[in-house]
């Protein structure tokens, strides 16, 4: 999913300037660094499976047919995506428990941080 996001967060980049834009590569690099850390912890390029990637979508297209904050809410949708299936990650004890602690302590919270960036973004 974090791959999803940070695709999507590229997509939208093409849509906006500043001051959204400046928003958006904060939270692409955010997802960037979140797929890094996953891949080195599964040992390959890929991420570890945490359910089914929701998070791409035609932020593109929402955004001409419905408006920035049509888009926002998109990929706040996807934020909120990715944060439940890391939450249900974390209770999955089939996991190691130090991926548990960094979903938790680490990824979630920026996840949540994303998502508060694109509320006040949508309501400024």
């Amino acid at each position: 999913m974090e791959r999803g996001a940070f695709e999507t967060y590229t997509e939208a980049l093409e849509f906006y300037g500043d001051p959204l834009q400046a928003i958006l590569l904060s939270i692409r690099s955010a997802h960037d660094g979140n797929l890094d850390f996953l891949a080195d912890q599964v040992g390959s390029s890929s991420e570890p499976e945490l359910g089914v990637d929701r998070f791409s979508g035609a932020v593109g297209g929402t955004s001409i047919v419905f408006g920035e904050g049509a888009a926002l809410m998109a990929l706040e949708a996807g934020e909120n995506q990715l944060a439940e299936a890391y939450a249900r990650a974390i209770s999955d004890p089939r996991l190691p428990r130090y991926l548990r602690d960094e979903l938790r302590n680490r990824l979630l919270p920026l996840i949540k941080a994303n998502l508060m960036e694109l509320e006040m973004a949508r309501f400024s």
